[in-house]
């Protein structure tokens, strides 16, 4: 927590209080902040980052989206629908992010059905990655004198 918000809190004798508080305070959803987080994850890719450090940054956006957004789906015929169609969000934006090199991975990924879960995609994101450091690494040996 940051200090300026503990310090808000501090009189607060009980953690149901400080929960209270924070909840009336910053509980809800801000049209400005979503559209900005909503903007940062469409606009997040790997880079020259490894896939940890992608994977992280997106994750990151991910949880604090869902946690501003709080929502619920219901166990009706289309809230079963919408629910399966968020789950699989994460993955598709996970996949599209990736640098070209993942091309034949992505390519996989989209053709199992059903779709992993992001986390096993990022799994196996850096299986491949470390298996191509490690290639590269051996190659690199073989070349050197």
């Amino acid at each position: 927590m940051l200090k300026e918000i503990s310090k808000s809190v501090k009189h607060c004798k009980f953690a149901r209080a400080v929960r209270t508080e924070l909840k009336e305070r910053f509980g809800q959803t801000n049209m400005v902040q979503l559209f900005n987080l909503e903007n940062a994850i469409l606009l997040c890719s790997q880079g020259n980052d490894s896939v940890t450090t992608f994977y992280t940054k997106l994750k990151s956006l991910w949880d604090e989206r869902d946690a501003m957004c709080g929502l619920k789906v219901c166990n009706c015929e289309d809230g079963v629908k919408l629910g399966e169609y968020v789950k699989n969000q994460p993955i598709m934006k996970f996949l599209m992010g990736l640098n070209d090199t993942y091309d034949a991975f992505r390519n996989n990924i989209v053709s199992t059905d059903p779709l992993p879960n992001v986390n096993k995609a990022y799994a196996m994101a850096l299986r491949q990655e470390k298996q191509v450091q490690a290639s590269s690494d051996t190659e690199a040996k073989q070349v050197s004198p």
